[in-house]
């Protein structure tokens, strides 16, 4: 008898008793009311499982909108993606820079996206993606041209004309 009760009491004392059966509703001592079972096992009396719910299955992530891969348009002009923002400070000392290089070359198709906006976050939430810029690439003033990302109002001065005269006098 003593070795049956040891089995009975052992898996007791091992697991713990977190509580009391009433029919097949678990009732929990007052202090016990946020109890987490660490064996991820309970079970009623009569065998059936409490029932479970399964975190949410997180949405897919919206398609992109925008496609940044294209390096010239159907008539074979190169295209100039440009990222600023009109609430930026930089962004705003640059435009009359990036207007002179506009200027400059009508030969070139420049898509202007403004961040203060809602297409022109969206373009460039799609942008970083396609090109897994890191947090540290994500500046603005900004261009991509004939896939080269150039950051930075100084470096596109002094890097953007170069790979557009290089692209047309090669094309």
């Amino acid at each position: 008898m003593r070795p049956l009760l040891a089995f009975l009491i052992a898996p007791i004392l091992a697991f713990g008793c977190t509580g009391q059966m009433n029919g097949n509703e678990m009732i929990q001592p007052e202090n016990q009311q946020n109890h987490i079972n660490t064996a991820n096992i309970s079970f009623y009396r009569d065998g059936s499982l409490p029932s479970v719910s399964a975190p949410p299955i997180p949405a897919p992530k919206p398609k992109a909108h925008y496609n940044f891969s294209a390096v010239t348009n159907a008539t074979g002009s190169l295209i100039v993606y440009y990222f600023h923002s009109a609430e930026c400070s930089a962004c705003k000392a640059f435009a009359p820079d990036m207007a002179a290089i506009e200027n400059r070359h009508p030969e070139v198709e420049f898509r202007d996206y403004d961040l203060a906006t809602t297409n022109g976050s969206t373009a460039y939430g799609d942008y970083v993606a396609q090109y897994n810029l890191t947090p540290a690439q994500q500046y603005i003033p900004q261009t991509l041209v004939n896939g080269t990302v150039i950051t930075d109002m100084f470096n596109i001065n002094a890097t953007l004309e170069g790979i557009i005269k290089n692209f047309t006098s090669n094309g």
